[in-house]
């Protein structure tokens, strides 16, 4: 390559990034997820404004409050929010001269730059406004034809396949070596390096080409007639199969944790075969497209709540599943960008009021209560519409069952250990699997069939048989096929194991990979809560409910991690569900009363002034002033109190309903 008006473009590596990230976020979030759910909440507002109804639209870019050429990466954010824009950076390097001769340019061409250096390395790495991209690249092909034209002597390249070029701009990157890519009139694509590293810059290409000649000889890929396609790592026999295509990034994300490998990029190259090799059309574009969407299982926006309070009405709501932990999230989002993410399953309210006052700068005590309530309701609500997804059942009648095959007739009979045999009235009555997500990537069947028997004598009964299976998502292919295997060695046709098979599946699927505790009622042996009182809490994982002791709560949170296996962080988030509900009822009650600013008194705070009411025949003491009171200013310990009067009647109090389901 000499001559400069051979090139045809600039081909240029970037990564989208978020106008702006939450400032802080809860230690349960990973960092991928909210760089994902922040770039998901820019694509879809640049969507929504794109789609306006039909008027004249006009594209331009807002110099007014940000000057062209070099500026700081801060402020390209803040522009880039302004303006409702997202920010791309430039994953390929560029040398100091580059980045002199683009800033002169974006002078010229009056659009912003920030550029970065990681300390001790020479690249640098230019960030600009997605509305600018064009012009950047504009700027990209100009600055490589310039170069080729000035001091063609100087320059080296050589061919490289489209799909090479993201891997070979990471490997490139390690060793800190500046280079563009660009296309040919003729379409060939090639790299364009300083021959000053000319040295280096052969051993990194060289090193990309060992690890693609390592994958070829290691790496297979098939697709059956069904549509399952699978990649078979050959060294160690491990499979991953699928029959609808994931995002790229998800598949690296397989193929990382599933072969066991430790180089990520390996991973990337394996992708980059897979989707060369295999994807056509709308497959493959979608396959290597950027789009934020690709990174989330399910996406519900405009998230309302029936009779929610207007406090919240400012802030747009969604629910988003993404596929890093395939979690449920619900985030909140303002209009000038800023968004914070909750987790109410493994998040206590306090820990949710303080991410949106950390995230976006929310303070105000009322709003706070508000937004949290909606983020619990609107989790719990989605939670209970899953109870579907953890069970499966069937109830089979003659019809199901073709009499004229040998297999079926041969699962009409039985017979057992002692060599005892049971004629059955059909090879199999009914089948139940009970459906668990166990994590990410695993789910565990436990099918039970049942099937009317009868002995010699002709002594009918109920035989039950149970199997239990722990099955892969990423092997999608083997999954099924052991699924379906296991339901007809119990007696299910074949045609109804196959379709009990996928539906098993699917509804694992849509289960939360952690598990999330549901609070269904609260009880207690008297009709208010104080200090003594004896509560019951119906708690509720999947299909299992459990009814635990709530007096002491210390011991109830053991017990709960005990019976449902959850992290501290589910087990503490439902226990505050519970004092949230807890406390509510009695500061209604205590309001009837007279008591002021009772909505942030504990529950034990709360409890011990009931209770003294109770006791004094439903009268408030005279030691006790309701307007003035704050817990902790009387030592009830220290002073003696008589019992309830004997007939005491309870005068009638505000009616607290909270139906079994709600929780809080």
């Amino acid at each position: 390559m000499s001559m400069s008006d051979e090139v045809a473009g600039a081909t240029l590596q970037i990564s989208m990034q978020a106008g702006e990230t939450a400032l802080s976020v809860a230690g349960n979030v990973v960092n991928k997820t909210i760089d994902n759910i922040a770039k998901l909440l820019q694509a879809l507002a640049a969507k929504g404004r794109e789609s306006n109804g039909g008027k004249d639209k006009v594209s331009s870019t807002d110099l007014s409050d940000i000057k062209p050429g070099a500026v700081k990466l801060s402020e390209l954010k803040k522009s880039a929010m302004k303006m409702g824009d997202s920010l791309v950076s430039s994953e390929n390097g560029f040398t100091a001269e580059d980045k002199k001769i683009l800033l002169k340019k974006a002078k010229e061409y009056g659009i912003p730059i920030a550029f970065q250096n990681e300390k001790e390395k020479d690249n640098h790495y230019a960030t600009v406004r997605k509305s600018d991209l064009q012009v950047f690249k504009r700027m990209c092909t100009e600055l490589m034809k310039d170069k080729l034209a000035e001091r063609p002597k100087e320059l080296g390249n050589f061919k490289v396949q489209p799909w090479e070029i993201s891997h070979l701009t990471k490997e490139l990157n390690k060793y800190d070596l500046p280079a563009q890519f660009g296309r040919t009139e003729k379409g060939e694509y090639f790299c364009l390096y300083d021959k000053s590293a000319e040295k280096t810059m052969m051993i990194a290409r060289g090193l990309f080409i060992q690890k693609c000649k390592d994958i070829n000889a290691t790496i297979a890929f098939d697709r059956d007639e069904q549509g399952f396609i699978t990649l078979k790592d050959l060294k160690s026999g491990k499979e991953i199969s699928f029959d609808e295509i994931p995002s790229k990034e998800q598949l690296a994300v397989q193929i990382n944790e599933k072969f066991g490998y430790n180089d990520l990029s390996k991973a990337d190259i394996v992708c980059a075969k897979f989707g060369e090799e295999m994807l056509t059309g709308d497959d493959k574009k979608k396959f290597f497209s950027s789009e934020p969407q690709n990174e989330f299982s399910k996406i519900e926006a405009n998230v309302q709540l029936e009779g929610e309070n207007l406090l919240v009405k400012p802030y747009s709501c969604w629910r988003v599943t993404p596929k890093t932990d395939e979690v449920p999230k619900i985030v909140y989002r303002d209009d000038d960008g800023r968004f914070a993410i909750l987790d109410p399953g493994k998040m206590t309210a306090a820990q949710m009021k303080e991410e949106l006052t950390a995230a976006m700068g929310i303070t105000d005590k009322k709003t706070l209560d508000a937004m949290v309530d909606k983020a619990v309701k609107v989790d719990d609500y989605y939670a209970r519409q899953g109870d579907e997804n953890y069970i499966f059942s069937k109830q089979f009648a003659k019809d199901d069952f073709d009499m004229s095959d040998p297999e079926i007739n041969k699962n009409m009979y039985r017979t057992d250990e002692n060599g005892n045999t049971f004629a059955k009235s059909l090879p199999v009555d009914s089948v139940d699997c009970e459906l668990e997500r166990t994590g990410k990537d695993s789910f565990k069947v436990n099918s039970t069939v049942q099937s009317i028997e009868k002995s010699a004598d002709g002594t009918a009964f109920n035989h039950i048989e149970n199997q239990t299976l722990v099955l892969s998502f990423s092997d999608k292919k083997n999954a099924l096929k052991e699924l379906t295997d296991m339901l007809k060695k119990q007696g299910v046709p074949e045609s109804n194991a196959v379709q009990i098979a996928k539906e098993c599946f699917n509804r694992a699927e849509n289960q939360s990979a952690e598990k999330v505790i549901l609070l269904e009622e609260i009880r207690g042996d008297k009709p208010y809560y104080g200090e003594n009182s004896e509560l019951q809490v119906d708690f509720k994982v999947g299909n299992k409910k459990e009814t635990i002791s709530f007096t002491d709560a210390e011991k109830a949170k053991n017990e709960l991690a005990d019976k449902f296996g959850v992290s501290e962080e589910a087990v503490a988030a439902a226990v505050d569900k519970a004092d949230v509900l807890l406390t509510e009822r009695q500061s209604d009650v205590l309001k009837h009363f007279g008591f002021k600013n009772v909505d942030n008194w504990t529950v034990g705070e709360a409890s011990e002034v009931i209770e003294k009411i109770a006791n004094n025949n439903w009268k408030i003491p005279s030691y006790i002033n309701p307007s003035k009171y704050e817990p902790g200013s009387i030592d009830f310990k220290a002073m003696e109190r008589g019992a309830a009067l004997p007939g005491a009647k309870a005068p009638e109090l505000p009616k607290i309903d909270v139906p079994v389901g709600r929780s809080r």
